[in-house]
């Protein structure tokens, strides 16, 4: 058995906490929760609710798993894997920050501790990591389209004066690298946190973002081009209904990222 803390009991948190308390993931008991709010399902699981990192830390989980949220990350990441503590981050657009990313990896390398990185709501990153090793990645696009109130209110709209309350047809928000696209949409790109990762790196991974009142699900299309051949990859997922900015899938695969790390059989 694996003690196992959260940071961020949201959507996401909550599947994880539903999963361990219906034996869905029986190989881990979550002792501890840092949240800065609590809620029905964290009042009902009777588990210690903390306010800041130090205290999560201080109850001493085996593992922490993070989804809180792109500065939530950066401010308690490092905490996290410097006290000798895993770490699974769902927030992968904060890897975007180049000092966070570096300090991150060097503290995980120093204190012996692994990050551990989940799909999120895409596939494919086994062939990412796969064709890089094995003669190279020319190109990496990823182009998404969501429905406006999963994009409203974050930071390139608001500075660039793009308003897509009223939008009646498909718009293209953003179009960059994957570096700019999170740091410019930081709750909507953990997508392209994990592509970019498990591929070319943030500044040469291609982003287009769109916005499209019409659409009824979270649309991400991936293709890669290298020494392995080509990749085309189309998700349709549905976002969830608690919060657009996220979706099912992101959800299962923070679950199935965990239940991967207690079976006897992995995935690598």
């Amino acid at each position: 058995m694996k003690t196992l803390g959260l940071i961020g009991c949201g959507v996401i948190g909550s599947a994880v906490l539903n999963a361990v308390q219906n034996d869905v993931l029986d190989q881990f008991e979550i002792i501890g929760i840092f949240d800065l709010q609590t809620n029905e399902i964290i009042e009902k699981s009777k588990i210690p609710l903390v306010d800041n990192v130090e205290d999560l830390i201080l109850l001493g989980p085996d593992l922490i798993f993070e989804a809180a949220g792109y500065m939530a990350l950066i401010e308690n990441g490092l905490a996290v894997v410097t006290a000798g503590i895993d770490l699974i981050p769902m927030s992968l657009a904060a890897f975007a920050n180049e000092e966070f990313s570096n300090n991150i990896q060097n503290k995980a390398k120093e204190n012996n501790t692994t990050l551990f990185i989940p799909s999120g709501a895409i596939g494919c990153l086994d062939i990412l990591r796969s064709s890089g090793v094995g003669g190279g990645i020319d190109r990496v696009v990823l182009s998404s389209t969501k429905k406006p109130a999963a994009l409203a209110g974050q930071p390139y709209l608001i500075e660039n004066g793009i308003e897509i309350d009223g939008l009646e047809a498909p718009l293209t928000v953003f179009e960059g690298n994957a570096a700019e696209a999170c740091i410019s949409f930081p709750k909507s790109m953990n997508i392209a946190g994990a592509i970019s990762l498990a591929g070319l790196g943030f500044h040469k991974t291609e982003v287009q973002l769109i916005a499209d009142p019409q659409t009824p699900r979270t649309i991400h299309r991936l293709k890669v081009s290298g020494a392995f051949g080509k990749l085309e990859l189309t998700v349709q997922n549905f976002p969830h209904p608690d919060n657009p900015s996220t979706t099912f899938l992101a959800s299962f695969s923070a679950v199935s990222a965990l239940k991967n790390l207690q079976g006897s059989v992995r995935f690598v």
